[in-house]
């Protein structure tokens, strides 16, 4: 094995582990990336910020070559784009294309010319050639146009309203609208941004801004991010405006999608039972809970043939009694099990929320189980077998008001993370309907 290829093994190896506890990603442990290098991830926000001062060089290092991949590749198209009448890219001369007020499209030179020459031609009114918006007769009338793209957060028209205010010596007016576009994705209003800093017209000149919005300008090749809508996933927005605008006829449509979605999520074949592996054997732990015990100390969950194991070697040396994973000396009464609980609950850990809410509802304190389970279901790393149980309280009301619909959410919840009697039960109740 080549040494590249070691390096890149130790860092695959290093991605399913957080970095800072060494806790393994799992169905219920959803590790995240750190959002600067893309190097390391971490299993929730205490453990990013302790391995913080450690990381720190090392990240802004990545983060910079990473920066520096996405600066220096080739782009697939210019920021211009093409034409949308004949499709031929626009040039890079300014003079040869020509920016619309009424639809913010640039037209190239050659297809305004041809639609001048048929509207004389034919004796027409003179129009936009991709819209067919009446042209405008002065400069008064193509700010009014500019504005109602505005109103709809079209970058172009917040650029070309900025340099409006550039060329009548309002630099304050311009940058503002730069920064508008800029923040929208215009490629073009960074560059412009860049050269008011460079100048400090409008604004303080300052170096580092100026080259800031230099390489984004560089790096942007697309004036319109637009975004997913995040329930159906089939269609796309340039602006919160065009969402809520077209949300009346996408409606429909979209609930039956997002439902589809749900159910093909739902009754996907899960890639394992939800509970795991043993950390020690690496053997799926058996669907029945008797089968296994969760360590309080480190929140593992042992296979019983591992833990029998560890008991008898321990037998056999005299050793103290401890965990088979850790080797944290075993609880001696049920108040250590929950310190050792409790010390996991500090750190976020789902598996000891979850364990916690067990032994509340062995103790019927079932308000503090719901608490424990609900605070499981909804950490960071989530937990299936947490939705799972809460499903069972709202069916028997206990510590919670009955409720259906929120017993079959988290039913589904559970499903979806694998746990095998949530999915069980699903099956079951959707047969009960369909008879």
């Amino acid at each position: 094995m080549s040494a590249n290829e070691d390096l890149e093994e130790a860092s695959n190896n290093m991605m399913m582990y957080c970095a800072a506890c060494g806790i393994a990603g799992a169905d219920d442990i959803k590790l995240k990336k750190c959002t600067a290098c893309k190097s390391v991830r971490y299993c929730g926000v205490k453990c990013q910020k302790e391995h913080r001062p450690k990381h720190k060089k090392e990240c802004k290092n990545r983060a910079a070559e990473l920066r520096d991949e996405i600066l220096f590749k080739q782009p697939e198209c210019g920021d211009l784009g093409d034409c949308p009448i004949c499709c031929i890219p626009l040039s890079i001369d300014a003079q040869k294309s020509i920016l619309m007020a009424c639809c913010c499209k640039m037209v190239c030179a050659g297809c305004n010319i041809a639609n001048q020459k048929r509207e004389v031609q034919e004796s027409m009114e003179n129009k936009c050639p991709f819209c067919r918006h009446p042209a405008p007769y002065n400069e008064k009338e193509v700010k009014i146009n500019l504005m109602r793209r505005i109103e709809v957060n079209d970058p172009a028209a917040m650029r070309q309203m900025g340099q409006f205010c550039y060329y009548e010596g309002d630099h304050r007016g311009a940058f503002e609208y730069f920064s508008k576009a800029a923040e929208l994705g215009n490629a073009g209003a960074h560059y412009l941004l860049s050269s008011l800093y460079d100048k400090g017209e409008g604004v303080k000149k300052d170096e580092k801004k100026e080259v800031f919005h230099l390489e984004q300008a560089a790096i942007e090749v697309d004036d319109t991010k637009l975004k997913k809508c995040t329930a159906c996933k089939s269609v796309r927005y340039c602006s919160v405006i065009c969402q809520k605008e077209h949300r009346p006829k996408h409606k429909s449509e979209c609930k039956k999608r997002s439902a589809e979605l749900r159910d093909e999520i739902l009754f996907r074949q899960p890639e394992s039972s939800g509970l795991g592996d043993c950390p020690i054997c690496c053997i799926p732990l058996p669907i029945n809970a008797q089968g296994s015990t969760l360590m309080a100390c480190c929140s593992k969950t042992i296979c019983n043939g591992c833990a029998h194991a560890n008991t008898i070697h321990q037998l056999e040396e005299n050793l103290e009694e401890s965990c088979p994973f850790c080797r944290h000396p075993a609880p001696d009464s049920d108040d250590e099990t929950k310190k050792d609980l409790m010390r996991r609950i500090e750190v976020n850990d789902p598996s000891a929320m979850r364990h916690m809410g067990t032994c509340c509802h062995q103790e019927e304190d079932y308000g503090g189980a719901f608490e424990y389970y609900t605070k499981a279901a909804e950490s960071e790393l989530g937990d299936a077998t947490a939705h799972y149980l809460l499903s069972c309280m709202y069916h028997a009301g206990k510590g919670v008001r009955r409720d259906e619909k929120k017993k079959v959410y988290h039913l589904e919840e559970a499903a979806i993370g694998g746990n095998p009697f949530a999915r069980n039960n699903l099956a079951l109740s959707i047969n009960t309907l369909e008879d």
